[in-house]
Formats: structure tokens, sequence, C-alpha cells
């Protein structure tokens, strides 16, 4: 009988070593995409605002439940008067007080170039007393959506003290990558010599 000698088997490469970030790359890499991160938040809303008529306001009664609650933040987008219809939800102001409102068009009568909206409450009895008179050219701020329970977050962002805190904290993140950078080569340059 023939013994058939089996050579072993061969061993199966190692995987190659992942190579790891160091931990400071890892921090450069992430910091200025932080401040970054946080001046785009500050600009985009003014951004939106300035250029392309987006508007924000806080919900501040339950006139439009379920629709829109209290604690919510309405987004709206600035919409020709001429191109509003019954259905749509839009912020006015009440003349006889001066205060904004956000309700439903119930009706619109289009005449010589002009508008009239009455408008009603979701959550109210009747129509609204008020009723908006406006040219077909004007803007009205006409809601698109809603950010839920965001009212108190966005009024403290919107506060002059938040704006205040919150360019502070910016322009702080800003100055420490400063002085690190400086204090990096300095200690680099001390390093070489």
């Amino acid at each position: 009988m023939t013994q058939i000698k089996q050579s072993p088997a061969p061993e199966a490469p190692e995987p190659a070593a992942a190579t790891e970030t160091p931990p400071a790359e890892r921090r450069k890499f992430l910091t200025w995409p932080f401040v970054l991160l946080l001046a785009v938040l500050m600009l985009v809303p003014v951004g939106l605002q300035s250029f392309a008529g987006v508007g924000f306001a806080q919900v501040l009664s339950a006139s439009m439940q379920p629709k829109l609650n209290v604690g919510d933040v309405a987004v709206t987008v600035q919409t020709k008067a001429s191109e509003l219809e019954a259905g749509n939800v839009v912020s006015l102001v009440d003349t006889a007080t001066n205060q904004k409102y956000m309700h439903r068009i119930i009706y619109v009568y289009r005449d010589a170039g002009y508008v009239l909206i009455h408008t009603k409450g979701d959550n109210n009895p009747v129509m609204d007393d008020a009723r908006a008179f406006v040219s077909e050219n004007q803007t009205v701020p006409k809601l698109v959506t809603k950010l839920p329970g965001t009212a108190s977050t966005f009024a403290y962002v919107n506060s002059a003290t938040g704006r205040f805190y919150y360019g502070v904290l910016l322009g702080f993140t800003a100055l420490m990558l400063v002085v690190r950078s400086v204090l990096k080569s300095i200690l680099k340059r001390r390093s070489t010599t």
C-alpha cells in the first residue's frame, strides 16, 4: 500500500492592517467642519428669508388645530395674491389690531386687479371678521410645512440674546482654532531647531 504524503494547506494571508487615523488628525478633520456647520446653521435661515422669501412664524394659538399646534413653527413662502386659492393657509395682518394671524382661506374674490381674502381658523366655529384686501401682485406668506414643537428653540435663537450667544459660540470656536494653529506651528518650529 502506498502512502500519499499530503503537504499542509497553505495559510491564508493575513488581511492588511487597516490604517487608523491618529486621534489628532481625526480632531483636526472634525473641527473645521463643525465650525462650518455652525456658520451655515446661522446663515441659512437668514438667506432663506432674504433671498428665497421663506419665513418662519411661531404658532401661538390653537385656532388652526390639528393642522398647526401651539409650539409649532410654521414655514411659509411668499406667494402672489393672484395665485392664492381656497384651502391655502396664509399669514395675514388684522388691520384693526395690527396682529398677525395664520388661517385657512375659505373664499377668494378677485376684481379689478385686487384680491379679497376671507379666512377661518380650522378650530374656530365661525369665519374671521377681518378680511384681507390686497393687490394681485402683492405677496402673501403661504404655509408650506411646519416644524412640530420647535417654537421655544426658534424663539430663543431668533431673540437678540440667542443670536448674541450663537455669535459668541461661533467666534470663540473660530478663535480657539486660530490659537491652536498658532501654537502648533510654534511648537513645530521649536522641535525642528
